[in-house]
C-alpha cells in the first residue's frame, strides 16, 4: 500500500516539476542566438515591399526558433516573442514552415506597401489536436494588430 502512495506521489511531483519548467520565461542569453535572414532581395527600393514577421509562439520546455519559408526556401528564423522587419520583392509569395506543408499563407506583395504576418506554435493546441486546431499558425494581420506586438516583442533584425 505504501509503495503505491509513494509511486503516485512521485508521479505527481515529477509532473508538476515538468509543467513548471515548461512555463518559465526565456532567458536573455537564449534570445541572443538568432540567424539573420538568408534571403533578402537586393532590388531597388521602389520594387520592394516591407514585411514584418512576428513569432508569437507559446512557452515550451525546449524553446526553438520558427523557420519560415518563402516560396520553398528558408526566409527567416525567429525565436519566440521576437519580430523582424525585412524587404521582400514584389509579386507572389507563399509563406510556410520548414518540415511542414501546411499551414501556408499566400501573399502578393505590391511595391512600397507594408505587410504584417504572425507565425507561431501553440502548445496548448497540440494536446487537443485536431479538436483545438492546428498548433502551428501563420496568418496576415493588420497594422492596428501589429502595433502592440512591436512594443511587446523584441526586434531581432
Amino acid at each position: 500500500m505504501n509503495s503505491k502512495i509513494i509511486l503516485i506521489a512521485s508521479f505527481v511531483f515529477i509532473t508538476i516539476a515538468i509543467v513548471g519548467c515548461a512555463t518559465q520565461p526565456v532567458s536573455k542569453a537564449e534570445n541572443k542566438t538568432v540567424t539573420p535572414p538568408t534571403k533578402v532581395d537586393k532590388v531597388s527600393q521602389d520594387g520592394t515591399a516591407e514585411l514584418f514577421v512576428f513569432n508569437d509562439s507559446g512557452w515550451t520546455l525546449f524553446p526553438n526558433s520558427r523557420e519560415v519559408l518563402d516560396n520553398g526556401e528558408v526566409f527567416i528564423s525567429l525565436p519566440r516573442q521576437t519580430y523582424a522587419k525585412v524587404q521582400i520583392s514584389s509579386g507572389p509569395h507563399v509563406f510556410g514552415f520548414k518540415y511542414r506543408e501546411r499551414p501556408t499563407l499566400n501573399l502578393t506583395a505590391i511595391p512600397g506597401e507594408t505587410y504584417y504576418i504572425v507565425v507561431g506554435y501553440r502548445p496548448e493546441r497540440s494536446w487537443a489536436f485536431p479538436i483545438a486546431g492546428d498548433p502551428l499558425i501563420i496568418k496576415q494581420i493588420s497594422e492596428q494588430e501589429a502595433k502592440p506586438l512591436t512594443k511587446e516583442f523584441s526586434l531581432k533584425y
